[in-house]
């Protein structure tokens, strides 16, 4: 991968500021190559500033490589509700979660991962013995992967859940 091509992923991954810095830093690097006297920071700059809104105004429909989605307290009702936002992200009700290092519960799917503090299907906690176990509550829930699977299981999460806050593009929550 050549470094435009990684700058460009730093864009579309929203990573702007980073791909500014990379590209602000090999611009400066070509017009030493070429000519160090004849070009300055604010120059280098705005040949940056420029590349970089051209690139995006010419790739709005470019993905990220991964997305983020975050939820707070978030409430399924049902743990049948929770098993169809499961079935869009590829996972199975019977696969058994993995817990995270502090006790949270993650499914992994097909180009996806579904993390909640709490299990919405056995109503268990990620901390024992803490409250009684509720069936559809998943607490904070975090949601990772491929762009097009990220959209299909947030889709479903607003349809089967009430929550009261969440994050696009980030896991804010967990």
């Amino acid at each position: 991968m050549n470094r435009f091509e990684r700058i460009a992923k730093m864009i579309v991954a929203n990573d702007a500021a980073d791909a500014f810095e990379q590209l602000h830093y090999d611009i400066e690097k070509v017009f030493q190559d070429y000519r160090s006297d004849q070009i300055d920071d604010t120059m280098a700059q705005k040949l940056a500033v420029s590349i970089c809104k051209s690139f995006v105004q010419n790739n709005k429909n470019v993905k990220p490589m991964a997305t983020k989605w975050g939820f707070d307290k978030i409430h399924f009702r049902t743990a049948e509700n929770f098993a169809k936002v499961l079935a869009v992200g590829g996972v199975s009700v019977l696969q058994e979660p993995k817990r995270g290092r502090i006790g949270e519960f993650i499914w992994n799917g097909t180009g996806v991962e579904i993390v909640c503090y709490n299990n919405p299907i056995t109503g268990e906690y990620a901390t024992p013995n803490r409250k009684t176990n509720e069936i559809g509550y998943g607490g904070y829930m975090g949601i990772e992967g491929n762009p097009d699977k990220v959209d299909a299981v947030v889709k479903m999460v607003k349809r089967y859940g009430k929550f009261e806050d969440e994050s696009p593009n980030a896991r804010d929550f967990i």
